[in-house]
């Protein structure tokens, strides 16, 4: 490790137990395991090491902001939103079906049609959503709340593993999935839809990392 680098970690931690900030450790970890990765990629552009540490320590905030930070985190963390939007989401989703084979809304039988028509561009446009979350998360917060949202992620994309599982299985066991008669007319869509829910948190994770690194380099 480099004197600058290790002058800076050790400040931080120095900070950090001086303002008993719960998880110090863990934290710690967080922010040399992202220098180390920032390094690299500094390095894998042409620098040499000393020259990609002073690069990348000129962009990170310094202790006493990244322990201010910490301190002054939101009480209601915004990636709870995540969670809430997902369910919202997908309640709304089955209320829709319930109301389009249970009842002769004409206009409720439009959106249907539109929203079948519109499948694939809703597909892709909700792992975009999945990233511009995480980034938007990860910038705004930053390190501090890595784990916590780790954990609110796996908690909102719940329902979709769940949902996935429980239409595979009717699959397999042969039910009759009248409800989801889109998915059995084109198994090239309930292919995709399997890979891009798998996909999902994976992406936030990503989307989550690129929005930390562009609040460091900003």
């Amino acid at each position: 490790m480099g004197a600058a680098k290790r002058k800076y970690i050790e400040e931080l931690e120095r900070l950090l137990r001086l303002k008993g900030i719960k998880n110090a450790v863990d934290i710690l970890q967080d922010y040399q395991q992202h220098i180390e990765d920032a390094v690299y990629s500094e390095m894998l552009k042409g620098f040499n090491e000393q020259e990609a540490i002073t690069i990348v320590l000129n962009n990170m905030p310094t202790p006493k902001e990244i322990v201010r930070h910490y301190e002054n985190a939101l009480k209601f963390h915004s990636e709870y939103h995540l969670m809430i939007g997902n369910y919202t989401l997908f309640l709304s989703a089955l209320v829709l079906t319930f109301f389009h084979y249970y009842t002769n809304l004409q206009f409720i039988d439009a959106i249907w049609e539109f929203l079948i028509e519109l499948k694939w561009v809703l597909l892709y446009s909700y792992a975009l959503i999945w990233i511009v979350l995480g980034y938007t998360f990860g910038k705004v917060n930053g390190i501090p709340r890595k784990k916590p949202m780790r954990k609110i992620t796996l908690l909102a994309i719940t329902p979709n593993y769940l949902f996935m599982i429980f239409i595979l299985f009717g699959f397999q066991e042969g039910w009759s999935l009248t409800y989801f008669d889109f998915l059995e007319q084109s198994s090239l869509f309930l292919i995709m839809c399997m890979i891009m829910t798998l996909a999902f948190y994976p992406l936030s994770r990503w989307g989550f990392k690129q929005g930390i690194i562009h609040d460091f380099s900003s």
